[in-house]
């Protein structure tokens, strides 16, 4: 989270699952950090990205465009671009 605030990141949304209950305690509203943290959490387990779907909502933008959501660590950022025959 360090580094995306030195990067210019000001608002991140968490979306949880496995263990949600944790991470609200530790980073709380992110503040400590220079940061605004919000929070989702996926009821029902739905897999590796399940939760993405509901983190869309309170997601913002602006100039330059932050590009997709990562779906955390272990899975790929972006999808594995193939080459065209």
């Amino acid at each position: 989270m360090a580094r995306a605030r030195a990067a210019g990141v000001e608002h991140i949304v968490l979306a949880t699952s496995y263990l949600a209950e944790v991470f609200e305690p530790y980073f709380g509203d992110g503040s400590s950090l220079g940061l605004h943290l919000e929070y989702v959490t996926e009821e029902e387990p739905l897999g590796t990205g399940g939760a993405l779907p509901h983190a869309a909502p309170p997601l913002r933008s602006g100039p330059p465009d932050p590009g997709p959501p990562s779906p955390g660590p272990g899975a790929p950022s972006r999808p594995a671009r193939t080459s065209s025959p």
